[in-house]
């Protein structure tokens, strides 16, 4: 048989459940910050490398051209 809830328990429990989503709310917004960081990280890494490779390539030609 089905519990008859007043209607204050059935607030209390929607009340409950609402800060749970918040809290699971907040928790997933901090999570997909954090892997946004660390993809902006790794991609400022990258072009930095290639720029840094870049940048030795083109001292490297234009010293053989010279020599």
């Amino acid at each position: 048989m089905r519990k008859i809830h007043s209607i204050n328990e059935i607030k209390l429990h929607r009340t409950n459940l609402k800060h749970e989503l918040r809290y699971h709310e907040d928790n997933l917004r901090l999570e997909t910050n954090k892997i946004v960081s660390a993809y902006k990280l790794f991609l400022t890494n990258a072009l930095l490398e290639k720029g840094i490779h870049s940048v030795i390539t083109y001292f490297v030609k234009q010293r053989q051209q010279k020599e």
